[in-house]
């Protein structure tokens, strides 16, 4: 008889955490359009179809109001990833940076959008700025997201194990770059 509580306890724990929210990575929505698509020459994405992607603010004095300039990525409740170069050397203080999450259109304020000031920024100690090798940096956020409520459609970006190949394998990029070979930067969130 233990044993078999112990199994249906077991089965139960399974059943349970394989029904409730995946811990990272998967996608909001998907594309309408099932093919292939580029920022370049693509395809705008959804409101939260990537619901890791964070739009980085920067505040410059005597300015109060804050300009995107780079995303990023949740990787979970109070770190984010970006690239080493997105954070300015005449700007190194955290309180000039806020992250802001649920962005899809940078010109407008989405209803789906939090404003998270940044509290650490950690850039990676061989970070060359000529060669923009370890072009990487982690901003620490002053609260912690919690995933519930105005949160819940949000979710860290999955990383990947210590040795894990991706040879062959389809991948997805995303961003508010340019849309075209020539033109201005992308106000809305695009995907390749």
């Amino acid at each position: 008889m233990v044993i078999f509580t112990s199994l249906l306890l077991v089965f139960g724990t399974v059943a349970t955490a394989s029904m409730s929210k995946p811990a990272c990575g998967v996608r909001g929505t998907t594309n309408p359009s099932g093919g292939t698509v580029r920022i370049v020459g693509g395809e705008n994405s959804l409101p939260l179809e990537f619901p890791w992607m964070i739009s980085l603010r920067l505040f410059t004095p005597p300015s109060t109001t804050s300009t995107h300039f780079c995303g990023g990525s949740l990787i979970n409740s109070q770190y984010v990833i970006t690239a080493a170069h997105c954070i300015f050397p005449q700007f190194p203080f955290p309180d000039n940076y806020t992250v802001i999450v649920g962005e899809y259109n940078v010109k407008v304020k989405d209803p789906t959008e939090g404003r998270f000031p940044v509290k650490n920024i950690n850039i990676h100690p061989r970070y060359n700025e000529t060669t923009l090798d370890y072009d990487y940096a982690l901003l620490e956020l002053e609260t912690p997201l919690n995933f519930t409520g105005t949160e819940k459609a949000l979710m860290p970006i999955c990383l990947p194990k210590r040795n894990q190949k991706f040879d062959g394998q389809t991948c997805t990029a995303s961003g508010w770059g340019y849309t075209q070979d020539t033109s201005v930067s992308g106000s809305s969130l695009s995907a390749i």
